[in-house]
């Protein structure tokens, strides 16, 4: 009778150990992924700062001083958000990917003024992809990859396709108000906003596979390739083009924007 007891207090003592074991490693990913959202949240409004710091930059080269003042807000925004990663997250330091962007960030803020707009957009374009690949080894490390939400096929999706999406349409924000402000549009230049049509066209299908939209986000788009087509390529050819860089770099933010909302609603259901 004492040896059954041993044997029984003995499985009732493991059990508890085990649920007690279990429910902390629960809990520890939940709180690893709890901060990994928080981050990701972060990085991605460095992103979006980044896309409209690239585009304002090149239009203020291209001689549009009037833009220095939303550069300035948008350089004073980004080092308080840089700053808050580093308070929330000291891990971040040792990571390669944000020495380089962080390091990145501090020359070009300083220096943009005295690049080319050619260069300038490369500096910006290489810090951002650099800067995607460090959201995605954050929320990889912070165990997101294994959340899911109905009407995403792969929760990867949402940080590497849509945010690749959003960063095409970035990129033809800022190539498309330099030349509307400079209203002339060399050949190379043309080329270039050729490909970046196309590449909004394959990215925003890339992602739409796998995450539903709906009409009105697709519409979005729509209209932004339709203006990019019409108002750039094909008036360049004549040089008649008409918008206004202006109205052009709004246009092109208010889908950017829409489209970030949809990835903050979906980060906010997780």
């Amino acid at each position: 009778m004492f040896h059954l007891w041993m044997i029984l207090s003995g499985l009732l003592l493991f059990l508890l150990l085990a649920i007690y074991y279990r429910y902390h490693k629960i809990k520890d990913v939940k709180v690893l992924q709890s901060e990994g959202i928080s981050h990701v949240k972060n990085l991605r409004s460095m992103l979006c700062l980044l896309q409209k710091h690239r585009g304002l930059s090149s239009t203020y080269i291209k001689g549009q001083p009037d833009v220095v003042t939303q550069i300035d807000g948008i350089q004073t925004e980004l080092n308080r958000l840089m700053a808050d990663v580093l308070r929330t997250n000291s891990s971040i330091m040792s990571n390669s990917l944000w020495v380089s962007v962080n390091e990145h960030w501090q020359r070009l803020s300083h220096n943009y003024k005295h690049h080319s707009v050619e260069n300038n957009v490369l500096q910006h374009n290489t810090m951002i992809q650099n800067l995607l690949y460090l959201i995605d080894d954050v929320a990889i490390s912070h165990g997101l990859a294994r959340l899911k939400l109905s009407n995403i096929d792969n929760i990867r999706l949402l940080w590497r396709e849509w945010l690749s999406a959003i960063e095409s349409m970035g990129q033809a924000r800022a190539m498309g108000a330099v030349i509307l402000a400079e209203g002339t549009c060399s050949i190379m230049s043309r080329n270039r906003m050729m490909y970046l049509h196309e590449k909004i066209i394959e990215t925003t299908n890339i992602a739409w596979r796998g995450i539903a939209v709906t009409d009105e986000q697709k519409r979005q788009v729509n209209r932004l390739i339709a203006c990019i087509k019409i108002e750039i390529i094909n008036a360049s050819q004549t040089q008649s083009m008409s918008l206004a860089s202006s109205e052009y770099f709004e246009l092109c933010s208010a889908v950017i924007d829409s489209y970030y909302q949809r990835f903050d609603d979906s980060i906010a259901q997780l």
